[in-house]
């Protein structure tokens, strides 16, 4: 039976899991031009306000009375036309959006209402597109171009913003698009671009349970706001919400907030005895989002939003999320085509494939943001956690401990690589796999050595969908703090392509931390991590790593107790065929428990390091590292100080990782790469391992088997890829880091570290 995979899926939010529909994406069409549209409506209508604004003042009918009456004079009497046009475009958009569905199969179904079915970027009307850039403004809240208002001149206005900075968990968004359900209703409703009018917001604060939507810069006026707040709720993607007051900025010493009394719902509540939280959610004024979870199959606007994201022009997660998406689809097509081929495919026919389709799609995506973020860095201790998870049962479980035991949960995020097996039946059309399980030992042979066997299993455990449809974290996934991208198990690329994959699921928090998808966290591990980056002596530019202690009973993903940290000072140049002589680091002395500072170490541990976001700019992860199990550690340690980072271990061990030795019998990516060919087991894994390492040791120094000289005239010069763009950096260079680390590398020798074991650098 032939092997397919279900293409990567996209997710803002929760977990489920839809890619039933196979369509092409076109990256090219109508948009720019319908973007020049737009921009030329706008600028007729800020031109049109313009002349209003003029006319009026060289008016003498307009001038200031002298009555010395706020409600009689003529700025009084604009600003209440000025409110009342903002009530009725706020009534307006509720109205657009009231009692519409966005759950997954809605929104196939709408996408594909005004485009005949076809996913092309370059047919259809606006109105999908408009929906769909309203929903990835609302759900890719790490987006700190759209989390931030436009910094405003007067001080009030000031004042306001600095204080909604300040409230933890003020996720914001800046809508860009009104929403097309209310075409018709005003003049700009079908796909306007209004930034020059106005710039409509939702900020929710998790903390306060406060909802505040409304307008800023009214037609371009910095410093004025007209807001309504008031608590709110979710039910899936709805939710409701209760005006209680409004509130009003105009300049510097202007501001008022209003209650929302007499008619209002909230008024009537109150005078009926209903609460809030009892409320039936379609009985309330609400929102309706598209739901959190994009198919990448069914975005209406996919390829504007990768020409978006790809050019550089506006970036978006759900776009980075298309790019890698289109990648893995391409990549499937192209092994799908070497498996039906009567010839057996070789190592080299599958690497050749993969570098082709990786540099027709990834690398101009990379050059792109070469030596720059993605999204702009943010200052508020937000923390990025990349998963890369293969099978794992504790997925759900690591979630759980990372958000119930962190102190600042509204300011964490999660970018998870799910590489699972889905079954015979996954999808609806679409053939499926029978999940194996891993070697697991069923006994001893004569010889007194374990004997295992490889056994049928059911389909993985998703703990992704476990932790969203959880009613305590459901709120995690509906706001978007949980990104995930799907692929089946057989398609596995390895751990190391799997954290490039999570990598570029950041969206411009403060710091990012790479971890295993099998953890415990300690209680405030997130502020403990900060704290104790700060108090390294390189700090921006400094690194935290170690190898946690292992747990073996699990706790729901809870660490009990911390315990004095390791410091990684030892390697060796390991002996197994397998792993080609190539460096392994490990641990050395480790803290004493009364050190006033960490202290810092030559390496990092691929299994868990925490940085400031800087470092995915000086140090981003190669995409040209398929089926590489090893190789990675030694790699990073090196590109990061050769750039002027600093490593350092940390002082107490804040997370615990299970280890899982054979025995254990789970699976393992290397026993799935060859199924597709035929060729299941270890062995043709080993074979592309072998070759990639190569690209390592190259970089490393291993001049009798890797110089670029000897790898082009064995022809394996390809594995050198755009090596340039990944390889060392400028502040010190490869040889004072192999003297500092005590590495001989031509004679496969690593001594021992003294500086390191005895904690001498700060």
């Amino acid at each position: 039976m032939k092997e397919r995979s279900a293409s990567a899926s996209a997710s803002l939010g929760s977990g489920t899991v839809d890619t039933t529909t196979t369509t092409t994406t076109n990256i090219n069409g109508d948009f720019d031009d319908h973007d020049d549209r737009i921009s030329r409506r706008s600028r007729r209508y800020q031109e049109r306000y313009r002349r209003v604004i003029r006319r009026k003042k060289s008016s003498p009918i307009l001038q200031r009375q002298e009555d010395g009456s706020i409600a009689a004079s003529t700025p009084f009497k604009v600003l209440a036309a000025l409110l009342a046009m903002a009530l009725g475009i706020q009534f307006l958009i509720v109205l657009g959006w009231h009692h519409r569905r966005h759950d997954a199969h809605v929104l196939g179904k709408n996408a594909h209402a005004d485009d005949g079915g076809d996913n092309n970027a370059g047919g259809g009307g606006g109105g999908n597109i408009d929906r769909q850039r309203i929903a990835i403004a609302l759900r890719a809240l790490s987006q700190s171009e759209q989390l931030e208002l436009k910094d405003p001149k007067t001080a009030a206005s000031r004042a306001r913003k600095e204080q909604m900075d300040e409230e933890r968990g003020s996720a914001s968004s800046v809508l860009s698009w009104f929403a097309q359900s209310s075409k018709g209703l005003v003049p700009w409703s079908r796909g306007v671009y209004v930034d020059g009018l106005v710039e409509a917001v939702q900020r929710f604060d998790m903390e306060t349970n406060e909802n505040e939507n409304g307008f800023f810069n009214l037609f371009g006026l910095e410093g004025t706001s007209f807001t309504v707040v008031g608590p709110y709720r979710w039910e899936g993607a709805i939710c409701g919400f209760r005006p209680t007051a409004t509130r009003l900025i105009l300049g510097e010493n202007l501001a008022w907030e209003f209650p929302m009394g007499g008619t209002s719902e909230a008024h009537r509540a109150d005078e009926e005895g209903r609460s809030f939280e009892e409320e039936r959610i379609n009985k309330l004024p609400f929102f309706n989002f598209i739901t959190p979870v994009l198919n990448t199959r069914n975005i209406p606007n996919a390829g504007s939003l990768i020409e978006d994201t790809v050019s550089g022009k506006h970036p978006t997660i759900a776009g980075v999320s298309l790019v890698l998406d289109r990648f893995l689809r391409r990549l499937h097509d192209s092994n799908n085509e070497l498996a039906s081929r009567e010839k057996k495919v070789t190592r080299d026919d599958v690497h050749e494939r993969f570098v082709r389709l990786a540099q027709k799609h990834l690398a101009p995506f990379e050059s792109t943001y070469r030596a720059r973020p993605i999204f702009p860095i943010r200052d508020d201790d937000s923390v990025f956690v990349s998963l890369a998870s293969f099978r794992d049962y504790l997925l759900g479980d690591t979630l759980v401990g990372a958000f119930d035991t962190a102190r600042h949960p509204d300011k964490l995020f999660v970018g998870a690589i799910v590489q699972n097996c889905l079954g015979l039946h996954p999808y609806e059309g679409e053939e499926g796999v029978q999940c194996r399980t891993g070697a697991q030992v069923v006994g001893k042979n004569a010889q007194g050595r374990d004997q295992t066997k490889v056994s049928d299993a059911p389909p993985d455990r998703n703990g992704i969908e476990e932790f969203c449809n959880s009613p305590k974290h459901k709120k995690w996934c509906d706001s978007g703090h949980v990104r995930v991208l799907y692929l089946h198990e057989n398609e596995s690329l390895g751990p190391a392509m799997a954290r490039y994959y999570a990598s570029k699921l950041w969206g411009g928090e403060s710091y990012f931390m790479q971890v295993d998808s099998h953890l415990e966290f300690y209680q405030h591990w997130d502020e403990l991590y900060v704290n104790e980056l700060k108090a390294t002596g390189s700090y921006p530019k400094s690194i935290l790593s170690s190898y946690p202690p292992g747990f073996n009973k699990e706790n729901d993903g809870q660490l009990m107790q911390s315990g004095a940290g390791t410091r990684l000072c030892t390697c060796e140049f390991s002996a197994s065929d397998v792993e080609s002589n190539i460096i392994r680091i490990n641990t050395g002395v480790g803290y004493h428990g009364e050190e006033e500072h960490p202290t810092q170490i030559p390496f990092i541990a691929a299994g868990f390091f925490f940085a400031s976001a800087g470092f995915l700019v000086d140090v981003p992860f190669d995409p040209y590292m398929p089926w590489c199990f090893m190789g990675e550690e030694i790699m990073l340690s090196m590109r990061a100080w050769t750039h002027g980072w600093d490593i350092y271990a940390p002082r107490k061990n804040w997370i615990a990782h299970q280890y899982r030795p054979g025995r254990m019998g789970l699976p393992k990516f290397w026993g799935s790469v060859g199924r597709l060919f035929g060729r299941p087991g270890p062995g043709f894994s080993n074979q592309l391992q072998l070759k990639l390492i190569k690209r390592v040791k190259h970089l490393v120094g291993y001049e009798d088997c890797c110089s670029r000289e000897k790898l082009e005239r064995e022809g394996d010069e390809i594995v050198l890829m755009d090596v340039e763009h990944y390889a060392f950096g400028e502040v010190r260079s490869r040889e004072e880091y192999l003297k500092w680390a005590n590495i001989d590398v031509q004679a496969k020798s690593c001594r021992s570290i003294d500086w390191c074991n005895n904690g001498e650098l700060l």
